[in-house]
């Protein structure tokens, strides 16, 4: 019976510790995500891309955009301002779901911490 519940004690510090470095990886992405240009602070999201693209449709070279604490920024080349945010995008996701699956595949608690 004591080997049944140490097993269960392990399982559950097992999940702890892996919904802790899911959580941490989570809030590092977050970061990672947030672009510094002119003075402004951009989080490339999905919608914030799709609407620079829409921008780019309409030919338009430069725009002022609200950034993340809404304070007017002017982006003099939106070709240029989409194409760098869009990489830090792309990058930002790839490093996430690189490292969110190393964690996700670790069997014990010392495979998890180092796959952070």
């Amino acid at each position: 019976m004591e080997a049944k519940i140490e097993k269960a004690f392990e399982i559950a510090s097992l999940m702890a510790t892996l919904n802790s470095q899911k959580r941490l990886l989570e809030e590092e992405f977050e970061q990672t995500l947030l672009y510094y240009y002119s003075g402004g602070v951009f989080k490339a999201t999905e919608h914030r891309l799709a609407f620079l693209n829409a921008i780019k449709s309409k030919e338009i070279e430069s725009i002022v955009l609200l950034d993340d604490n809404n304070t007017p920024i002017l982006v003099e080349n939106i070709d240029n301002f989409f194409n760098d945010l869009l990489s830090h995008y792309i990058e930002a996701t790839n490093r996430y779901y690189y490292q969110h699956k190393k964690i996700t595949s670790s069997k014990t608690i010392e495979s998890i911490i180092e796959n952070v």
